[in-house]
């Protein structure tokens, strides 16, 4: 885990991902907070989000050195056989 957090293409990947999500919430902030804009550009900067979140989602697939480390934690956690409850007493 210490290795993948240190290697090159997991920090280009989450820089990468980060940018896609930041330029996702500027078009959500700037379709919600500018007064008097045009439906048509209110419309042109939710799909600018939209597609800036899909680009987020498409990068987080294409990069399993993001999400395969947590999968393979869940799946240890899932394997683990759980601890027997104590004793009730009463």
């Amino acid at each position: 885990m210490q290795a993948t957090a240190e290697s090159k293409e997991f920090k280009a990947a989450l820089f990468h991902i980060g940018f896609m999500l930041s330029v996702g919430a500027l078009f959500v902030l700037l379709g919600l907070s500018i007064p008097g804009i045009s439906p048509r550009n209110k419309v042109l900067c939710w799909q600018t989000a939209m597609v800036g979140f899909f680009a987020a989602g498409v990068l987080v697939r294409r990069h399993p050195v993001v999400w395969y480390p947590t999968i393979l934690r869940w799946a240890n956690r899932l394997s683990q056989k759980p601890k027997p409850a104590p004793p009730a007493s009463y």
